[in-house]
């Protein structure tokens, strides 16, 4: 079955809501004995404060990781990212009757504040090309899920920057701006995934998906489909030494970026297993 660039972001939007639901329906123990590992490790490495607490009125946890950049460099070995702005997490589970997981994520020092754009520099060489991304992003969004798959997102995105690449490749630039939202969807994930999973069986049959009146999923993708991003082959295809093929996203796109911010404080939520 041939995966389209469509799927992918129904499946990925699927999987990550519904990741955060199972950690809505997990059964939680006190603050100590979650396990925050490699995650957590690796935050306080790049300049996080890492916050947590008990909430008596949640019957629940709050937690909390909050940096702001100060423009120093993180070497990844064959690329250096430097930020200089404000980024917070803010993680908030709640037993009170139903549980209920909401996340925020923004640039600025928390949810409470504006958002203000975070300025990037991404140097990478490869193969003696060396390509360098920087501009500014800003991103301002908050999910809140409970354990029967309910779900409200929010969700407000802006990027702008421009890309040099230099080397046996030969030299490439560009420019890129997009922008996302607001967004507002509710939902259900339990339906979402029932959307992705007999999306195929009602195109095949013909007939109209039962599910997807009562998706999320494609009121995102239709906003996240209208956005277009600057390409740079260096970062893909070329660099391996062939001819790029088609084009490669250069930036990374609102989606992933979702993804990245959900993905953090499911790991950090992990129950520590004994």
């Amino acid at each position: 079955m041939k995966v389209t660039s469509r799927r992918f972001r129904r499946v990925s939007a699927a999987l990550v809501l519904s990741a955060t639901a199972s950690v809505a329906r997990a059964d939680m123990v006190d603050l100590e004995d979650f396990a925050f590992g490699d995650v957590a490790y690796a935050l306080d490495f790049v300049g996080f404060e890492l916050i947590g607490r008990e909430n008596p009125l949640t019957n629940g946890i709050d937690f909390a990781a909050v940096a702001n950049f100060p423009g120093s460099t993180v070497n990844f070995g064959v690329a250096q990212l430097a930020l200089s702005g404000p980024v917070s997490f803010d993680v908030s589970y709640g037993r009170r009757l139903l549980h209920t997981v909401d996340i925020g994520f923004t640039t600025a020092l928390s949810s409470n504040s504006t958002a203000t754009p975070l300025t990037y520099n991404w140097t990478q060489r490869l193969a003696n090309q060396t390509t360098t991304v920087s501009g500014s992003m800003l991103v301002d969004g908050d999910l809140r899920i409970d354990q029967l798959g309910f779900y409200d997102l929010n969700l407000r995105y802006s990027s702008r920057g421009d890309y040099t690449s230099d080397g046996p490749f030969g030299p490439q630039s560009d420019t890129f701006d997009a922008d996302l939202g607001p967004i507002n969807v509710s939902g259900n994930v339990f339906v979402d995934l029932a959307a992705v999973v007999f999306g195929p069986v009602f195109d095949r049959a013909g007939r109209e998906n039962f599910f997807e009146p009562f998706s999320g999923i494609k009121q995102i993708e239709s906003q996240l489909a209208a956005i277009e991003f600057p390409q740079a082959s260096a970062l893909s295809g070329s660099a391996a030494g062939g001819a790029p093929s088609g084009r490669t996203a250069l930036t990374p796109s609102p989606s992933t970026l979702v993804l990245l911010a959900a993905a953090i404080p499911i790991a950090l939520l992990r129950r520590r297993r004994r």
